[in-house]
């Protein structure tokens, strides 16, 4: 047996590379043909004909051996190549084949296998050879001369071919001229700098469990496109100057502008770099890689667009020659973070000429073998046959949810014929939706018609005549029957009448927790004036900015309070006297005044420009929505219903007239907060049937108390304020419905709810969905123009229907910005822009995402903060999480994680490395504050002003240069300076930072084991790309390594 060794290209070295840093790397790149035929081949021939083939090519007999650090081929001329047969179905062994991996340091680096389609009609060929020596051009070369081969020994002949003039040694001289060019300098400056751009956050939204690597499991989802769409593209693309591989890629671009919600995005595609005649006809891996990057504009035509992608791919035929690992190194030598891929998508165009082969009469057919693994987290494959255009898309099936993928490749179609029709069209004037899905968007996934509903007030005073000795109010040692409470809230209505009450005047009510807080809110309602809730707590300047902006001239007090609430032109009037005995006629119910569209109650939120805006919710609004409520919950005169949230929310307005307009008995919080323990307590023994708490506080019930000894008569908890995270599902469901409500105070207290369920849980991901609309109530998820994204595609939450808020009191610029047209509704109706940003999932509920505000920028790279809280929330022990971008005392930005986890500071490295396993480095916070607790304010969502600044930035904490410290230390920086040429180097710098690569790692690893006597996975380097790292593992190994000799 001969041996000749040839050099390997930089892109073989690269696949080498990995496949020895990740052993799942080496199957992923395994390339499996698979040829289908009516009748069986002779296994004679067969083998004899394709050892007549492997010996014309030596790459495909060769196996790779390292000298002087290097890899090379060494061909193995000779060496024969077995032919497997087995029984079986020819698809099964061909995915076998793809998953099972090639020893490299073995010749030949091919196999074959004959299969017999075991009684079945269909038998088979399956080859497999490593992607290091075959690309996807060899694959006809190699197939024209297998069937060639077999043909002429059928006859009885003898195949006679000349060795291909083209190998790996002609290309390597091709890359070199290339590299060394002017023009080679200049596209690798122009690519690195495009690399640079190229956002790191994913196209799609990712599953928490994705895992990071060179290669995935995978799934793949495929559609057929009529042939004659596919000659309806070729024809288009021949008019318009372009190539049918940019109308394609173009298109692609454009769906994913439309069902990721991005505009910009990075493409990777391979490149064939067989420039001559004799590379043609030659076995090997000619073949390089690119990254194009997208960047799409609502406003840009589809023409525009495919001339765009039709450029890109000019330079990148035109830079064909730059080998990817050079790229890579460069990048990384400008700083640039790991590629993951994950902010990149696959592409790949083949024009099928041809996909059947003679064997001496016998016709093989070439058949699609699902991948087992894909090198992309997203690839898109065209295969543009004569019989059809196959598209496929092969993703990471622990990535992505097949359903949203499935959506987006069904409009693949459509937006073509739609593109091809008018492709001066903008972006934001092609279709999105098949009518089916619009009619799921506009229609199905939202509320039903609302039903006229009558006034809380008049709910209530129905439940009095029908029950007037039930117990409707409980406050500690407070209890007031319906009819108790009803005079008290008519005589205090009497008072606000006498005082000026009317319709849309405001009435501001200043109140302890307890009793009196549910008589103040039933007497204004009564009075036909607006409700406005103050919190003794607020700071005096608040309560009276909202005084006088609300243009209260009457408040509602207590006599203990009255002194601090002391206002010029403000009438106070005190509940503390409803309790004595009340003449008849100050008791009777109130003859109603106004009508729907007047305020019924005024809740001042937080605004962006530090000043308070009230909302003005309707009486139309509140009534429609209570009266959902009631039917919702299921509530009935047996109920006992908590009131939990602080009297300056809108959840407060609900908590209380939903039970009260059902006749049940409400119970209302004390004023000191209640532990998670203590409102178990409270729920047993005041025989609680239903209870309504914030997100934040129900994680603690969940997770604090032992739920085992039951929850009393409670049957239903509504859980809403913040996201709720789904891994509080198992342990506080315990047998009782729970409903994750969402609605901003501008949507009357609550507009969807979703029920907590194992199902619903699990296609969440980490937080639980919000469920659908309530009734009366739409939910559109928009683009930036204001356009319905498909489902999956994340966007912002708008809200229309007859329950918004009339606007902000006296602030018609935030209420015309904030409140804008219906453009899917009838004229003249409104919908409120949250600032919320969700998706609709397959099942038509909604998910909810974060806020658009949010977003921060840093070091030029813009962050999602609430993508760095998801990842915190993710990771083993962490209850609470908070992040954000505070400045330092240099004024520069960091990212500060606050948690309350497990383990307190000595779990930092620990989250850090799973952070870094699942963000990118400048998503990984560089300060951690750790508390017992985060700080919650009354409503129960947590206090960012209370959250601690941190006293010194984490670069601060080591200086830039630190010298070896032992003499292990000493003896790998000394190898790194020789291998990296530099003066020296940091027990703390980075292996990559400084220049290294997958060539020069080899050559660390061989340096400590001829110096050390240590050798050390490849793979060691980059899970620990510093000296000190490095010189643990060695200490580590080497400890290892004695006690096994002793």
């Amino acid at each position: 047996m001969m041996s000749n060794k040839m050099p390997m290209t930089i892109g073989q070295q690269g696949l080498w590379y990995l496949s020895q840093i990740d052993a799942s790397v080496n199957a992923a790149y395994n390339v499996v043909l698979a040829l289908e035929t009516a009748q069986a081949l002779d296994p004679s021939l067969l083998a004899q004909a394709f050892n007549t083939v492997v010996a014309l090519h030596p790459q495909l007999c060769a196996r790779i051996v390292v000298a002087d650090f290097v890899p090379a081929l060494e061909s193995q001329q000779g060496a024969a190549v077995p032919l497997r047969q087995v029984s079986g179905a020819l698809v099964e062994v061909a995915q076998a084949e793809s998953h099972t991996p090639f020893d490299l340091n073995r010749a030949p680096l091919c196999r074959a296998t004959l299969v017999d389609g075991a009684g079945a009609a269909r038998h088979g060929l399956v080859i497999s050879i490593p992607h290091v020596v075959f690309d996807g051009p060899s694959v006809t070369v190699l197939l024209d001369q297998l069937s060639s081969a077999y043909t002429a020994l059928a006859r009885g002949a003898e195949p006679a071919w000349e060795r291909p003039a083209w190998g790996s040694q002609e290309q390597i001289a091709v890359e070199n001229a290339y590299l060394a060019s002017e023009a080679g300098q200049t596209r690798l400056h122009e690519a690195v700098e495009q690399l640079l751009a190229l956002p790191a956050a994913p196209v799609f939204p990712m599953r928490a469990q994705a895992q990071s690597g060179h290669a995935f499991l995978a799934s793949t989802i495929e559609t057929t496109l009529p042939a004659e769409l596919g000659a309806r593209v070729r024809a288009y693309a021949q008019a318009e100057a372009l190539s049918p591989a940019a109308v394609y890629l173009g298109a692609l671009q454009i769906l994913l502008w439309q069902h990721s919600g991005r505009r910009e995005f990075g493409i990777s595609l391979p490149v064939s770099c067989r420039d001559t005649e004799a590379a043609q006809g030659a076995v090997g891996y000619f073949t390089n890689f690119a990254v194009l990057r997208a960047r799409l504009d609502g406003g840009a035509t589809a023409l525009s667009v495919l001339e765009a992608a039709a450029d890109e791919l000019f330079a990148v035929l035109d830079s064909r020659h730059l080998p990817y690992p050079e790229l890579v190194r460069a990048y990384k030598m400008r700083g640039g973070e790991p590629l993951s891929g994950d902010g990149m998508v696959g592409f790949n165009y083949q024009r099928i000429e041809r996909t059947s082969w003679s064997f001496g009469g016998v016709l093989a057919h070439s058949i699609v073998v699902p991948p087992h693994f894909t090198k992309d987290r997203l690839k898109f494959e065209v295969e543009d046959g004569t019989h059809g255009v196959r598209c496929a898309l092969d993703f990471d099936r622990d990535a992505f949810a097949p359903e949203f993928l499935q959506a987006a490749l069904a409009r693949y179609a459509d937006l073509l014929n739609a593109m091809l029709a008018h492709h001066d069209a903008t972006l934001n004037e092609l279709p999105r939706h098949s009518p089916a899905e619009l009619q799921r968007l506009l229609n199905d996934w939202n509320g039903a018609a609302p039903v006229n509903a009558m006034a809380v007030t008049t709910l209530f005073e129905a439940r009095v005549r029908q029950a007037p000795d039930s117990v409707a109010v409980v406050a500690g040692a407070v209890q007031l029957s319906y009819r108790q409470l009803n005079q008290r809230a008519n005589r205090l209505a009497h008072q606000l009448r006498a005082a000026g009450a009317r319709s849309d005047s405001v009435i501001g009510v200043c109140v302890e927790r307890g009793a009196g807080a549910v008589v103040a809110l039933l007497a204004v309602l009564k009075s036909g004036a607006a409700y406005l809730p103050l919190d003794p707590a607020y700071p005096a300047a608040r309560r009276e900015y909202m005084l006088r902006d609300a243009g209260c001239s009457v408040l509602v007090t207590q006599a203990s309070l009255q002194a601090q609430l002391a206002m010029d032109g403000i009438t106070p009037l005190t509940i503390d006297s409803l309790s004595a005995a009340i003449p008849d006629e100050d008791v009777t119910d109130l003859a109603p005044i106004g009508h729907g569209d007047n305020i019924a109650y005024c809740i001042y939120t937080s605004g962006s420009t530090g000043t308070p805006k009230g909302v003005a919710v309707p009486v139309a609004a509140l009534s429609a929505h209570i009266q959902t409520c009631i039917a919702l919950y299921q509530l009935e005169p047996a109920d006992r219903v908590l009131q939990f949230a602080a009297t300056s929310f809108d959840a407060s307005i609900e908590q209380m007239l939903a039970p009260l307009c059902a006749g049940a008995t409400l119970v209302v919080r004390e004023a000191e907060l209640w532990s998670p323990q203590e409102l178990l307590q409270v729920i047993r023994q005041q025989a609680l049937t239903v209870a309504d708490i914030p997100a934040v506080y129900w994680h603690h019930y969940a997770t604090t108390n032992d739920l085992d000894g039951g929850v009393g008569a409670l049957r239903l908890m509504i859980v809403g304020g913040e996201p709720i995270k789904t891994s509080s599902y198992p342990a506080a469901v315990n047998g009782i419905r729970v409903l994750n409500a969402y609605g901003p105070t501008e949507a009357a207290i609550t507009a969807s709810v979703g029920e907590l369920t194992a199902a619903a849980c699990s296609q969440s991901g980490q937080y639980a969905p919000i469920g659908r609309p309530l009734d009366g109530t739409r939910i559109y998820v928009l683009d930036d123009a204001l356009q319905l994204v498909p489902t999956g595609v994340i966007g912002e939450l708008c809200i229309a229907g007859p329950r918004l808020a009339r606007g902000y009191l006296n602030r018609p610029d935030l209420t015309a910005a904030s409140f804008v047209p219906d453009a899917f509704g009838q004229p003249g109706t409104r919908m409120y822009r949250t600032g919320d940003l969700g998706r609709h999932l397959p099942d038509g509920t909604l998910q909810f995402i974060g806020r658009r505000d949010q977003q921060v920028k840093l070091r030029g790279f813009r962050i999602e903060l609430g993508e760095v809280e998801n990842a915190l929330l993710a990771c083993a022990g962490v209850r609470e999480a908070v992040v954000l971008a505070v400045d330092d005392e240099h004024d520069n930005k960091q990212l500060v994680a606050y948690l309350a986890c497990d383990g307190g500071p000595a779990a930092a490295t620990a989250l850090q490395q799973q952070l870094a396993a699942r963000l990118p480095a400048y998503m990984v916070p560089t300060a951690w504050l750790f508390l017992n607790s985060l700080p919650l304010m009354a409503s129960g969502k947590v206090d960012r002003k209370l959250l601690p600044k941190p006293e010194k930035r984490a670069e601060d904490i080591a200086p830039d240069y630190v010298a070896p410290r032992t003499a292990l230390e000493q003896d790998v920086a000394a190898v790194w300076t020789e291998v990296l040429k530099v003066a020296r180097v940091s027990v703390d710098d980075n292996f990559f930072v400084l220049g290294g690569h997958s060539l020069l790692a080899t050559q660390i690893i061989a340096r400590v084991a001829e110096k050390l006597g240590v050798k050390l996975p490849l793979r060691t380097l980059l899970e620990a790309p510093t000296v000190a790292g490095l010189a643990h593992r060695i200490e580590q190994m080497s400890q290892k390594l004695n006690a096994a000799k002793k």
